[in-house]
């Protein structure tokens, strides 16, 4: 591949630029799938708009031949298509699919299937704030073909996301098996923030998951085949790998899991600290095996191929026949089955043209993925790997030509070129080129591919990973640059160890030192790198209309140049564009001047986040019994608003459901002070978790303040605090951990807001003593538990609102807590309802449940 020089760089556009006849259906595959999945098109109406736009087309057909016209009714065909393509794909179902049979409560059932995804044993992160040890869990895909209920049996289909929370080496890919325990259908985010993972698994075909507790109740019916398809490429796959890893590392070694996504495109193999070291250094595309690992095996193939003497058809027909075989060995993941199809295609246009027009080969390769899976449209992969192939192809050349006017070693090296072409002496020079001059021009040309392909893809990327990821890697078009040739050696020579351990297995001996010295210091570099400080920084939530800005001027540079000769004005456009990026995302999401109390599902825990009319954020509890580390929940929903500090966090007591998350939390976004009451410390023995806790919140920087009721103090935005209990230890002293549990009231524009934590009788009463505990809104204490005086404890606080933070459901509670609130007082829960809002502004007080019907 040549780069092209300033002088020719037009005539390169004007090759890029021919004609595209796909190019329109390509477009209107994505607007009918973008509608569909916005709109929910019925397919009659779709099929409907399609057949006016035949019918339009034939009647008008004489009268109009222009070329628009024509563009315009196969748009509008196209869209149609994809409309009725997506809403296939997602809502209609066959009536014996696993989706039609499960119900929206967990049933325990039997199901019967095949194991159609490599099963994965996954433990849990080392630093995970869970309550309770779990073991590892084996997770994977089944294909299923039976469901077995109280009384029949059911043939069904569908797939099927199935985990054991025990591990099971020995279940396999291609296995069938028999399965007992929970069909459930997989929940949509309870809280704002969270990722949606119910429609990733329903766009890829899963729309229903079983869990078990125990590897007993899993039976493995008939194990895979060795003479089957699937179990010939099972097999070879693990033989692939051991040919990889042989006499270079061992398989526990996480260089091994490396090299394993990077040359077999087994990206689950990663080590997670390996993993994070790339995503800092902006290189996490080399983990992915796609469309950069499939460009470097066909090149390597290319290569090969001309040099045994093939012209370039049959040359495009081993190629594509090698990715074909590379992706059959390969994980088979999205990415790397979409870098197939477009390499492929490539390779057809070559085969039928004799040269690749690049426009119309990446619209065939988007008509073909489309078709196959409409929802690949919205993954954030499919999105960056179209992008960066466009990048490289048309904004490469204005990268290269900006950089030209500002670098003197560029201009030498076109005026190097210019003397090459024409046979003239070199400019300044009275010498003609020699062949030192030729390789330092070759070398330079290089380089200047290698820096203008990095930069016009780090240009291109950076929206995307903004928008999809909050976070960016200001240094990686460089770092890419300096890790390009290390990886390519990796890359290269994993490829070449393993084709040479099929035909002379003991090539091995020479091979793997080889391989094993270059993943050795291809990691080193990739982890110096990351350890640089501001290698990865947050992408500011920049909002899809910035995103769409940002692309549509960089088409208006490379297809409208002549709009940006003016410096002045492009300099303003660059400007604009940046400190729109700039502004702050809380200045944005803030609700100014309410106070929004947001009580989280955290499972069986409490996790409550106050935002106040200023905009300062605090915790008021956060952590859970429930098998998950409650931080995660916190994090993804301090990020959705914007919240980069807590100005102070209350921790009712010692309990683990109350405070668990809050040290992996401060990681993160640091928080300030910590409030407890003077009643804490006397449940707290040393070395226990509530000691550990307040030790390293001590060490991570934070305040502890104690104190006891009755305290009340006004902020500078109006809302009143009052500490209502515990009341001091000097005089009297609680029975029970529960019983200290701060209770905290918030008093905004006439209405309040009453925060609990686990208080039993003897804190109740407390409270009920007091001479007002009115509160418009309630959070129930103890997760809605019942005692002896709840009742009473409600009826005097009487408010209009009562909220449970819980784990359970209301169809499984049956302590009468929802009888005790009454009729005529509004209850929701975080189980059925997710998150619950409460917000005081202009004197009114609203609940409002993220879970809506």
């Amino acid at each position: 591949m040549i780069l092209p020089t300033v002088e020719n760089a037009a005539s390169d556009r004007r090759r890029t630029h021919r004609p595209a006849p796909l190019l329109p259906i390509a477009i209107g595959l994505i607007a009918g799938i973008t509608i569909d999945n916005a709109v929910r098109v019925p397919p009659t109406i779709a099929v409907a708009t399609a057949m006016i736009a035949v019918l339009f087309a034939a009647a008008t057909m004489k009268q109009r031949r222009d070329s628009a016209y024509l563009i315009a009714i196969v748009f509008v065909l196209s869209a149609a298509t994809g409309a009725i393509r997506h809403a296939v794909k997602m809502r209609y179902l066959p009536d014996n699919h696993i989706a039609r049979i499960v119900d929206d409560e967990p049933r325990i059932l039997t199901v019967t299937g095949r194991v159609i995804s490599v099963p994965r044993i996954v433990e849990r992160p080392r630093d995970s704030a869970i309550a309770y040890p779990t073991s590892p869990k084996t997770r994977f895909i089944l294909h299923v073909e039976a469901v077995e209920g109280d009384h029949e049996r059911i043939d069904a289909v569908g797939k099927l996301n199935v985990t054991v929370k025990e591990p099971m080496p020995m279940v396999r890919l291609g296995d069938v098996i028999r399965i007992t325990g929970r069909l459930y259908r997989p929940m949509r985010p309870a809280n704002p923030g969270m990722y949606d993972w119910a429609l990733l698994q329903q766009r890829e075909g899963i729309h229903a998951a079983l869990s078990t507790d125990h590897a007993a109740a899993v039976t493995t019916l008939s194990e895979s085949r060795a003479d089957t398809l699937a179990g010939l490429i099972t097999a070879a796959r693990d033989r692939t790998r051991q040919y990889l890893l042989n006499d270079s590392v061992l398989e526990s070694d996480p260089a091994a899991g490396v090299l394993s996504a990077m040359v077999l495109g087994q990206r689950s193999q990663v080590d997670a600290a390996l993993n994070d070291a790339f995503v800092r250094t902006g290189a996490a595309h080399y983990l992915a095996a796609s469309g950069l690992h499939v460009g470097w095996l066909a090149l390597i193939g290319w290569w090969l191929m001309r040099l045994v003497g093939l012209p370039s058809r049959q040359c495009a027909v081993a190629v594509a026949m090698l990715i074909i075989a590379y992706v059959a060995l390969a994980e088979p993941r999205p990415s790397i089955l979409r870098a197939g199809a477009i390499g492929v295609l490539a390779c057809f246009g070559i085969y039928r043209a004799g040269v690749s027009n690049t426009l119309n080969w990446l619209a065939a390769s988007a008509i073909l993925l489309l078709m196959l899976d409409p929802t690949d449209l919205f993954r954030p992969a499919f999105q960056l790997s179209f992008v960066a192939v466009l990048s490289i192809v048309y904004l490469q050349p204005v990268v290269n030509a900006a950089l030209t006017r500002r670098v003197r070693a560029f201009q030498k090296l076109d005026a190097l070129d210019a003397a090459v072409d024409s046979a003239i002496p070199i400019p300044l020079t009275p010498r003609l080129p020699r062949k030192r001059d030729l390789i330092a021009n070759a070398i330079l040309r290089a380089v200047r591919l290698t820096l203008t392909a990095s930069i016009a893809v780090w240009i291109a990327n950076v929206p995307l990973a903004c928008f999809h990821f909050n976070r960016f890697a200001p240094f990686g078009w460089i770092y890419n640059l300096l890790l390009w040739v290390p990886a390519f050696c990796v890359t290269a020579l994993g490829f070449l160890k393993v084709l040479l351990a099929l035909l002379f297995p003991s090539s091995v001996i020479l091979t793997g030192p080889a391989l094993q010295m270059a993943i050795a210091i291809f990691l080193a570099f990739v982890q110096t790198l990351a350890a640089i400080p501001g290698s990865l920084l947050g992408g500011n939530n920049p909002s899809l209309t910035w995103v769409v800005a940002v692309y549509g001027v960089i088409a208006l540079r490379i297809w409208r140049p002549a709009l940006f000769e003016r410096r002045p004005a492009t300099l303003a456009i660059y400007a604009i564009l940046i400190l729109w990026w700039l502004i702050p995302a809380r200045w944005v999401r803030r609700d100014a001047g309410a106070l929004n109390v947001w009580v989280l599902a955290v499972g069986d825990g409490t996790g409550t986040i106050i935002e106040l009319p200023d905009g300062r954020a605090m915790l008021f509890d956060f952590g859970t019994r429930s098998p998950f580390d409650a931080s995660a929940t916190a994090l993804a929903f301090l990020e959705h608003r914007a919240i980069h500090e807590i100005d102070t966090a209350f921790v009712t007591h010692a309990n683990f459901d109350h405070y668990g998350a809050m040290i992996n939390i401060h990681k993160s976004v640091p928080i300030r002070k910590i409030i407890i009451s003077d009643q804490f410390q006397n449940f707290v023995k040393e070395k226990d978790g509530a000691w550990r806790f307040l030790e390293a919140m001590r060490d991570a920087g934070a305040s502890i303040e104690t104190l006891a009721a009755p305290k009340e103090w006004t902020n500078p935005t109006s809302v009143r605090f009052e500490v209502l209990s515990p009341p001091p230890s000097s005089i009297s002293r609680a029975p029970s951990a529960n019983d200290t549990s701060l209770a905290l009231r918030l008093t905004y524009e006439g209405k309040s807001i009453l925060l609990t934590g686990d208080q039993s009788e003897w804190g109740l009463g407390q409270l009920v003593a007091l001479p007002d505990i009115h509160a418009d809104a309630l959070a129930l204490p103890h997760h809605g538990s019942v005692v002896s005086n709840t009742r009473r404890f409600i009826d005097t606080v009487n408010p209009s609102i009562a909220v449970r933070s819980t784990g359970q459901r209301r169809t499984l509670t049956t302590n009468g807590i929802e009888q005790i609130v009454g009729n005529a007082r509004r209850y929701l829960t975080t189980a059925d309802d997710g998150c619950i809002r409460l917000r005081i502004k202009n004197h009114n007080l609203e609940a409002t449940p993220f879970i809506t019907p």
